[in-house]
């Protein structure tokens, strides 16, 4: 058996880090730079030397991001003044949409392809969710937990660090 380390080794930092997406091993990878203000798309196969910024406005400081591959939409967290934020776009950048804003440092991004719901968590202790498409209200399922930081959506089941 073949093991690219490489591989290993991106999917320990996505897990480890919310602002690293791994799309597809033989496709591509996301990464949100909070410090250039920057959402980049690189190939796994090129070990990301084509890593290149993606055509997105008004994003400041962007935390977390993920990717609905049936939509072939991006979502972030943007916590950059003057309004924290997630919205979600498509790699060219079209369809770029505001979903919820005046948030309080969203951190945690995860995506239920199933349910199509956006859940995040947030620096007061709050896992909150809306619908994918943005429609109805963000709705706080979860209150005071200690500065939750990251949001797995698997099964029936959220799972928070």
């Amino acid at each position: 058996m073949k093991h690219n380390k490489g591989m290993l080794f991106c999917v320990i930092v996505c897990l480890l880090y919310p602002g690293i997406r791994l799309v597809d091993a033989d496709a591509f990878l996301l990464v949100a730079d909070s410090v250039n203000g920057t959402i980049s798309k690189g190939s796994i196969s090129l070990s990301l030397a084509d890593l290149t910024p993606l055509p997105f406005i008004d994003v400041v400081c962007p935390v977390a991001v993920d990717f609905d591959p049936i939509d072939q939409m991006v979502y972030w967290t943007d916590s950059g003044p003057p309004s924290p934020k997630i919205s979600k776009a498509r790699i060219d950048g079209s369809g770029q949409t505001l979903l919820v804003s005046e948030l309080f440092e969203p951190v945690g991004l995860a995506l239920d392809n199933v349910a199509r719901m956006v859940y995040w968590t947030d620096e007061v202790g709050h896992i909150a969710r809306i619908p994918m498409d943005g429609s109805g209200t963000k709705e706080v399922i979860v209150e005071d937990i200690s500065c939750p930081s990251r949001v797995w959506v698997s099964g029936d089941s959220d799972l928070w660090t």
